[in-house]
C-alpha cells in the first residue's frame, strides 16, 4: 500500500461502461466557438453538414477556445493546410484574450 492510499479508509472503484445510445448534438452546439467567429468559420469553408467530422473543424474550434496555444497553431496550421489569411485570424482571435485553458505559450 503507497503512503497517499494509506490516508483513506476505503477504496476507490471507476466502473467504465459501453455508450449504449449516442444521441448527436443539435446543429447549434456543434463547434460552438468556431461558429462564434462567422468570418473565419466561412473563410474555412466547411459544409454544415461534414461539420462535426471535419478534422479541421475541431482543431479551428479548439484553437478559437482557447485549448491550444499560439506556438501550437503554428506548428500545425500547415499540416492543415491553412491558409496565411485562416492563420492569421485564429492567432488574432486568440491573442484577443479568449480565455486560455493551455499552461504554456
Amino acid at each position: 500500500m503507497t503512503k497517499e492510499q494509506k490516508k483513506y479508509r476505503r477504496t476507490n472503484v471507476i466502473v467504465i461502461i459501453p455508450i449504449v445510445t449516442f444521441y448527436e448534438a443539435e446543429d447549434y452546439h456543434k463547434k460552438f466557438q468556431l461558429r462564434q467567429h462567422q468570418k473565419l468559420f466561412k473563410r474555412v469553408k466547411i459544409d454544415r453538414k461534414d461539420l462535426i467530422k471535419s478534422h479541421v473543424a475541431v482543431k479551428a474550434n479548439a484553437y478559437v477556445s482557447g485549448f491550444v496555444s499560439v506556438n501550437q497553431i503554428e506548428k500545425e496550421a500547415k499540416e492543415l493546410d491553412l491558409t496565411e489569411d485562416h492563420k492569421s485570424e485564429i492567432i488574432k482571435i486568440v491573442k484577443a484574450g479568449m480565455i486560455r485553458h493551455f499552461v504554456n505559450d
